[in-house]
């Protein structure tokens, strides 16, 4: 699978104020990533075009000890319109899932997973919601 073979990192800034976390967004980080794709030419450009998708994916509620959120679909709608207009990620090719299970995030990288067996792709995964160290809280389900 496309997630098993590409590992990426998420990564999550943690503030402390009043003594609770507060996760901010990391608007530069997507801005940075946007400007990477929209300005660069693929390393294998010889071989064929690069085709760029995304898995965007907001959930407001978390596992049974989190607190539902207020913008996480806010976000996520937002940085999928950034992606679509400016970040060269096609319609077709841009899955938007809000307040969706672990089953439907797997579903999603297996599509991602056929379209990059098929052609050289790109894959932008965003994700505001719950997580901890280990899992992202998607609900009644994680996803590892």
């Amino acid at each position: 699978m496309y997630a098993e073979r590409h590992r990426h990192t998420l990564t999550t800034l943690r503030c402390r104020s009043a003594g609770a976390p507060l996760f901010v967004s990391l608007w530069a980080t997507l801005l940075g990533l946007v400007l990477c794709l929209v300005g660069s030419r693929p390393a294998h450009a010889a071989v064929g075009k690069l085709r760029r998708v995304a898995i965007v994916v907001g959930n407001l509620h978390g596992d049974q000890h989190d607190r539902p959120l207020k913008y996480a679909h806010r976000d996520a709608t937002d940085v999928a319109r950034v992606l679509k207009e400016l970040g060269g990620v096609a319609g077709d090719d841009l899955q938007i899932l809000l307040e969706s299970s672990a089953a439907e995030v797997r579903a999603a990288f297996a599509r991602v997973d056929a379209i990059a067996a098929q052609e050289p792709t790109a894959l932008v995964f965003y994700y505001s919601g719950h997580a901890d160290g280990e899992a992202l809280h998607l609900g009644a389900s994680t996803l590892r």
